[in-house]
């Protein structure tokens, strides 16, 4: 994930010269263009040993927005390593939040003193990178305690800090919590009063907590509070999962967990983009009239500090 407004780097391509030393005269990059993603790109950078050759925007050559460096004598010698930024934009509408500025290197064109000027069409994919208005990142806080007894106390603990992007901040739509424990360990009653959360020590439990398997006859289950409206963060901010714990008489143990998505879902409106089970389901704000059914909300696919997981057990 990749701030708007700022220059990230695209990926690294490597050079070699086998059998002749060779110069580089020509390279186009392109990004996926089914999505609108080149209106997320401002420009492109193509860098030699962190010097910028050229910059380039993207233009539409037949079905691909591309970033064409033409005229280049870039000697590779035995070994030449190049690299390519993206200037990202400003994003401010749903149009480009979340979309994919990665980039392919389309085709690349080189000579040597024995071979005319040859083009290679293999395509050189980079690392994908999708471009928000704003970024949480999520870092874990230790438990006061790794030992529970019978009463309320803290299970899960962390901050969220919105990246230093245009936005300044996110918004959240719901937490996740995953929970793996004993048979003798019960969390939650059926009103769900058991279970609280906390955002900078006050509060914020929704009226109903969707959950599932924390009777004493089960071993796995989930927390969900998904909030009737929107939690606004604009700083870094503690968040705090608490729970009435009733013990069994064995060896009880505890864990609490939150998964990091493995594919991405969103951009999207809030309530599809916590289909998934999402850990975290979050929106950067950048629809011009946001709410909760604009599409500008995502899952916690490739969010810093995912996963986390805290464990306690009886004493």
């Amino acid at each position: 994930l990749v701030l708007s407004a700022s220059a990230v780097s695209a990926g690294t391509w490597r050079f070699r010269g086998e059998n002749d030393n060779f110069s580089l005269t020509e390279l186009r990059f392109k990004v996926a263009s089914a999505s609108n993603e080149q209106l997320a790109v401002a420009s492109v950078d193509l860098k030699d040993n962190g010097v910028v050759v050229q910059s380039k925007p993207l233009v539409l050559v037949g079905d691909d927005y591309v970033a064409t460096f033409t005229g280049l004598n870039i000697p590779v010698g035995t070994e030449k390593v190049l690299t390519a930024d993206v200037n990202t934009a400003d994003v401010t509408t749903t149009v480009t939040t979340g979309k994919n500025v990665g980039l392919t290197l389309d085709y690349v064109k080189y000579k040597s003193d024995s071979v005319s000027e040859t083009t290679d069409n293999t395509d050189r994919t980079g690392s994908a990178l999708y471009v928000h208005d704003a970024i949480p990142s999520l870092t874990q806080t230790a438990l006061s305690s790794g030992t529970f007894t019978t009463g309320f106390q803290d299970l899960a603990r962390f901050t969220i800090t919105p990246s230093n992007g245009p936005g300044g901040s996110v918004a959240v739509n719901s937490i996740r919590f995953d929970i793996s424990k004993s048979s003798g360990v019960r969390l939650a009653s059926a009103s769900a009063s058991d279970l609280r959360l906390y955002i900078n020590g006050g509060d914020v439990t929704p009226a109903s907590v969707s959950h599932s398997g924390l009777g004493q006859s089960s071993t796995s289950g989930y927390v969900i509070f998904e909030f009737p409206t929107e939690v606004v963060l604009s700083g870094a901010t503690t968040v705090a999962f608490r729970g009435n714990v009733d013990l069994g008489d064995g060896t009880d143990t505890l864990t609490v967990s939150m998964h990091q998505d493995t594919t991405k879902t969103g951009p999207a409106d809030a309530e599809t983009a916590g289909a998934s089970s999402a850990s975290l389901v979050w929106s950067d704000r950048s629809a011009s009239s946001h709410s909760n059914t604009t599409a500008d909300w995502m899952d916690s696919y490739l969010l810093q500090g995912l996963p986390m997981s805290w464990g306690l057990s009886r004493n």
